[in-house]
């Protein structure tokens, strides 16, 4: 994680493991353009539950894997969405990366009850998969996604100008 962190985003933009006022420590905060609210990350995804699941021989042991998935992410989900999320100077919602696109397909295939826990607690589980370049897909749109927003308050005042401009000019009438 750190290094698509580091690949997608300039240095000011990121701390590791930054301890948080309430002494919470994400693997990550990122701090995005035109915003002084932390986003939390978390790269620490349950992995053994999903091993016992690829390794379960029969029926009762896929059903006991598949419980032990939704209880371990579950609770994982939740402790983020207590740890990190809704306080002040962090956003009301945190990031948990999912280490490989073939968890991330049988999250969303087998796990749908599980994800929409996890946007209901708004903690958004992502792939952290990399484009073709080595950047993250998931940070490049977060990022640029902020600085439109940034940018958008620079036009929306250019356009209120405009407006004030040729309402002056109707008014002048030469």
């Amino acid at each position: 994680m750190e290094a698509i962190i580091r690949d997608a985003l300039p240095a000011n933009a990121y701390k590791f493991q930054h301890t948080l006022s309430t002494g919470a420590r994400p693997d990550c905060v990122l701090r995005l353009p035109g915003d002084d609210k932390f986003l939390a990350v978390d790269a620490k995804f349950p992995l053994e539950a999903f091993s016992a699941l690829k390794e379960a021989g029969d029926e009762a042991a896929k059903k006991a894997a598949q419980a032990r998935v939704r209880s371990d992410l579950g609770k994982h989900v939740k402790d983020i969405a207590s740890a990190i999320c809704c306080r002040a100077k962090r956003r009301n919602v945190a990031i948990l990366f999912v280490p490989s696109e073939s968890l991330f397909a049988d999250l969303h295939e087998s796990f749908e009850d599980v994800i929409q826990k996890s946007h209901r607690a708004r903690v958004l589980i992502v792939l952290a998969f990399t484009a073709d370049d080595g950047r993250s897909r998931f940070l490049q749109a977060l990022v640029r996604d902020a600085l439109v927003r940034d940018q958008a308050h620079v036009i929306q005042a250019e356009t209120r100008r405009l407006v004030e401009d040729v309402s002056r000019l109707r008014s002048a009438r030469f």
